[in-house]
């Protein structure tokens, strides 16, 4: 609204604009919230869903880390959870920007690949790599993957 007034009007529509500006500031930071994964960050299955209205063809890469139950079981949750934290961290910063990753609950993952079979392959070996390269806090993770191609069947 424009605050071009000075009397009582342009008082109440200065207020009114800064409570609209935080409020909008308020809601942006709830709906990023609910759409973040508490522990590691990253897209939930909520915000993930929500992203993949913008896509209609594309190829999915859907993962999860073998025989977490015996991690967890083993040395504890706490070392579970630093776990699924670096390996998270260690995706997320080789992804490219127009990938959307995300964690569907518990050790599962899944990543959209917009573009060609190929570049879902370039991504899926990435990926591979960088677990491969080191222990994923100091244990060797290995994790089983899938690839299928993605089309929205019904647009939105």
């Amino acid at each position: 609204m424009p605050e071009t007034r000075t009397d009582e009007i342009g008082f109440l529509i200065r207020n009114v604009n800064k409570w609209l500006a935080s409020t909008t500031v308020k809601l942006e930071t709830f709906q990023d919230e609910a759409e973040r994964d508490a522990l590691t960050g990253i897209l939930n299955r909520r915000g993930f869903m929500r992203r993949m209205n913008s896509f209609s063809t594309g190829f999915m890469l859907h993962f999860d880390i073998d025989n977490f139950k015996s991690i967890n079981d083993t040395y504890g949750h706490d070392k579970g959870d630093l776990v699924l934290i670096d390996l998270a961290e260690r995706i997320n910063n080789s992804m490219r920007d127009l990938d959307i990753f995300a964690r569907l609950g518990g050790e599962e993952f899944v990543i959209m690949v917009p573009g060609s079979s190929e570049a879902a392959v370039r991504t899926a070996e990435r990926i591979l790599d960088v677990i491969r390269c080191k222990p994923i806090s100091d244990l060797p993770i290995t994790v089983s993957m899938g690839i299928a191609e993605y089309t929205l069947v019904f647009p939105a």
